[in-house]
């Protein structure tokens, strides 16, 4: 069976044990897609033998289906029961589903599915799996090496882009990435790209204060977390644009680039310390 909450937080019962791994993967109308990616992630888990995992979607009030796909038996058949051994056929993690009663954007919902999250490492995903999840390992990896946040870069020259997105959308990334650097976070090549994975205590740390609830959030927590002293570090990942992204090309970068200023304001004023040494690795 499916859990399914309209709850941030508390679907399990008290004193059940901590998964290792959350996969939280936000989601908004993607019933067309979304079910090749629950194969793909059940596929995926299934080499991870051993390893106890949470999945938690967070359906930000689709409008074409895609939280009754997530519903679907098939689906729950996927994963096995939070209270439930792993039965066959069953991947060894747990299914949540998180329910937003209105559209309420992508940072929205990934903060909300990683403040639900209890795994001691946090993985982000977008829904597309542009990164192929096993590129985690790598990212794993720098985890256990003493960073506490590491994220996907496609900016890195040992980065591998499959296929690109299209010139002009490369170009208005590229721009943005730029004024990233100039203004906020220089040195980071990519804060755009989905796939990060934080030390869970860090990540329900950082996420627990408001965040934009737009695309330009991961600035805005990355912001947070570097002046807080929170070792980063970009991971080249392999990478592959999928057609049918949410992001408008003009609507959105407007509002990405007033965001981007409203972050640099809150910065000047200290927003984002805490009392501790910046640190940044890369």
């Amino acid at each position: 069976m499916c859990d399914v909450s309209d709850r941030v937080a508390g679907t399990e019962k008290e004193g059940s044990p901590r998964p290792l791994f959350s996969l939280v993967i936000p989601a908004y109308n993607e019933r067309i897609r979304i079910r090749d990616s629950i194969d793909r992630i059940a596929g995926f888990l299934s080499r991870w033998e051993g390893a106890d995992w949470e999945v938690i979607f967070v359906d930000d009030g689709s409008t074409d289906g895609t939280g009754e796909v997530l519903a679907e038996p098939g689906v729950c058949a996927l994963f096995r029961s939070p209270d439930g051994p792993n039965d066959a056929g069953r991947s060894g993690a747990t299914l949540r589903i998180l329910q937003n009663e209105a559209n309420r954007g992508k940072g929205y919902s990934t903060r909300r599915g990683v403040l639900s999250s209890r795994g001691e490492v946090v993985l982000l995903s977008d829904v597309d799996l542009s990164t192929p999840l096993d590129e985690c390992r790598t990212l794993l990896r720098s985890l256990a090496g003493g960073n506490e946040i590491a994220i996907g870069s496609r900016g890195l020259a040992s980065s591998r882009i499959v296929v690109p997105q299209a010139r002009h959308r490369q170009s208005m990334g590229r721009a943005f990435n730029l004024l990233v650097r100039l203004l906020l976070l220089p040195g980071f090549k990519d804060t755009q790209c989905g796939f990060k994975a934080w030390r869970g205590e860090v990540a329900r740390e950082v996420f627990g204060e408001p965040c934009l609830s737009g695309f330009a959030f991961d600035v805005e927590i990355l912001v947070r977390a570097v002046r807080r002293g929170h070792r980063v570090i970009e991971v080249p990942v392999t990478w592959r644009n999928s057609p049918g992204t949410k992001v408008r090309l003009f609507a959105d970068a407007f509002s990405m680039l007033a965001d981007l200023v409203m972050i640099k304001v809150k910065d000047l004023l200290g927003a984002y310390r805490r009392g501790r040494v910046p640190v940044l690795r890369g």
